[in-house]
């Protein structure tokens, strides 16, 4: 018989505490979020900003610059729900698999999105930023 407190989840996995040193996956961020829902008597939107300030800490500490706040609470909130309904519901296989596949890739906050690429010819990385943060460097 399974019960409220069991810490598996059938989209993210078992409930865990974020990396201390590596910038977290979605699938650490959802994890972190289970392991936050140990805490009784919190709302969820106090489990967001928990989960929130955590993953902005551990950007910080890289030193990269972060999205605003409140895009951070949004972005954890969005996954979270989307994992819980597919967890939930008989969706579309294709949807299903869509999300499973996202949730090893980094959870990205960074506040500027530019591209890389490499020349493996000439072993040269590019960067393509337009950035106000990169323009002022």
């Amino acid at each position: 018989m399974a019960t409220r407190s069991v810490t598996r989840h059938s989209v993210f996995g078992d409930a865990g505490e974020l990396p201390h040193n590596v910038l977290p996956t979605n699938r650490q961020v959802a994890q972190h979020f289970l392991h936050m829902k140990k805490r009784k008597n919190d709302f969820n939107k106090d489990k967001y900003r928990a989960v929130s300030d955590a993953v902005i800490s551990l950007w910080n500490k890289a030193s990269i610059p972060t999205m605003h706040y409140l895009s951070v609470i949004k972005r954890v909130e969005t996954m979270i729900s989307t994992g819980s309904e597919l967890s939930r519901s008989k969706s579309s296989s294709a949807r299903q698999s869509t999300f499973l596949a996202t949730l090893d890739s980094l959870f990205d906050i960074a506040a500027c999105k530019c591209s890389m690429s490499y020349d493996n010819s000439t072993k040269q990385v590019s960067i393509s930023c337009n950035c106000l943060s990169q323009l002022s460097m």
